[in-house]
């Protein structure tokens, strides 16, 4: 190949190198570097920095719409408990003591998954439930409340409470025998609610006097209560038997088989049935923490003892408990110190009055050659 045409070839193909690339100069010796793209200056939507300040004040604005939000649900801590009348928080309305845990999470769907609520409606508020271990019924219920707020918010509600016995220096009491409930509030806002059964229905007498009787074959003849369903009066003050008023049957005397079927509902969380004791556990009475139990006494397969601890709120039931016992068992045909004791018709009757523990304990018994 000539020189001149090899020379023009090589023009030829550096051309059209220049050209595929579109980099050449004027010259179009060879490709010229590329500009680099200008650099965007960032703007607010940008930054980093500015979206996470952005997010953190909607979020911020968010929360505090929330909790206004919460605010206008919030009701007094007033409204927590019905006024007049002693009984369940709110929150628990429909519940009552004694329905099985399946009845109360029937009433309340807040306890299907809980025994403890948290109302959102009410500030500073935690409430506990409580069932019997054996019959799984509701036994007790625990409210929280702000100690600095409860005595008197419990006041405004249901009035001047009273000492509870055996509760604590300082422990308020209420109860209200419409609904069965008292309440017992200590010092530090902890409230217990329970269900509760009078003293006078527990021992058989009533405020004007009248006391429950039953003859050998176990009618009772008088009435101590006006819940009680009616009974026919007895013509004759001379009784055999005088019952407490929670013995439809009489216990003295009785086959512990027969008491099994008798006071099946009394045993159902008893821990204490055997061939020699038995205990039957009814509610407390007013104010007192404990259940009151009834502790009979089995020889031979009979009843032979019935034993009852009633304690007192005041002075005022003191002196009541100890008329009744009259009223009921008769003046005591023997004393000595603290223990007094009284025969009436097919019993004897041994009171015992423990003073520092604001409590009587009686001993019913069959007397000797009956």
């Amino acid at each position: 190949m000539h020189l001149h045409s090899a020379h023009a070839a090589f023009a030829s193909v550096g051309l059209a190198l220049c050209i595929s690339l579109t980099a050449c100069d004027g010259g179009g010796a060879g490709p010229t570097k590329r500009a680099a793209p200008a650099k965007q200056a960032q703007t607010g939507a940008d930054d980093p920095a500015a979206k996470e300040a952005a997010a953190k004040a909607a979020a911020a604005e968010e929360a505090a719409k929330r909790e206004q939000e919460r605010r206008e649900r919030k009701r007094p801590l007033s409204e927590l408990f019905p006024p007049g009348a002693v009984d369940l928080p709110t929150p628990l309305a429909g519940a009552r003591f004694g329905m099985t845990a399946d009845a109360a999470r029937a009433a309340v769907p807040a306890l299907v998954d809980s025994t403890t609520l948290t109302p959102e409606a009410f500030e500073g508020v935690t409430i506990r439930v409580q069932y019997f271990n054996r019959s799984k019924t509701l036994r007790l219920v625990q409210v929280a409340l702000p100690a600095a707020e409860a005595p008197a918010l419990l006041e405004s509600r249901w009035g001047p409470p009273v000492l509870a016995p055996g509760s604590g220096e300082g422990a308020r009491c209420w109860t209200n025998e419409q609904t069965g409930v008292q309440a017992t509030l200590d010092g530090e806002g902890k409230l217990l609610l329970r269900a509760f059964l009078p003293w006078r229905s527990i021992l058989g007498v009533s405020e004007d006097g009248d006391v429950d009787d039953v003859t050998p074959d176990g009618a009772v003849e008088t009435t101590s209560d006006a819940k009680k369903p009616a009974k026919k009066k007895s013509a004759k003050k001379s009784v055999k038997y005088p019952a407490l008023g929670v013995e439809p049957e009489p216990l003295l005397g009785m086959k512990l088989e027969q008491v099994k079927r008798a006071y099946a509902e009394a045993l159902r969380d008893s821990t204490v049935i055997s061939d020699t004791r038995v205990v039957l556990t009814l509610p407390p009475h007013e104010c007192s923490a404990k259940p009151t139990f009834i502790d009979l006494s089995v020889e031979g397969g009979v009843v032979s003892r019935v034993h009852l601890k009633l304690e007192y709120r005041s002075d005022a039931d003191r002196e009541a408990i100890a008329a009744a016992l009259k009223a009921k068992y008769g003046e005591p045909v023997a004393t000595k110190d603290a223990v007094s004791t009284h025969v009436s018709g097919l019993v004897k009757v041994v009171v015992s009055h423990a003073a520092d523990e604001r409590s009587y304990s009686l001993f019913i018994s069959s007397p000797k050659g009956t």
